[in-house]
């Protein structure tokens, strides 16, 4: 029972995390804006730039994702 609130708990730290990249807006979007005054980038430039994005914002999340798990786990912990 312990596992699966400590899974629950987790889960619920990934949607607060994912709502919070959602409310910093999608980067997709700000590439496009970024694209617009320019020419295009040849497919494989594109497809690097979208990448380079994600991972970007995948790193930012990381650490923060982490410690509200470790938060949400901690704050159950019994009292010694």
């Amino acid at each position: 029972m312990r596992e699966f609130l400590d899974w629950q708990k987790a889960r619920e730290v990934v949607r607060s995390s994912t709502s919070c990249a959602a409310a910093r807006g999608d980067p997709r979007h700000e590439l496009d804006k970024a694209k617009r005054p320019h020419r295009p980038p040849h497919p494989e430039q594109d497809e690097a730039i979208e990448a380079a994005t994600t991972a970007i914002v995948n790193k930012l999340l990381h650490s923060p994702t982490v410690h509200l798990k470790e938060a949400a786990r901690e704050s159950d912990a019994p009292s010694s």
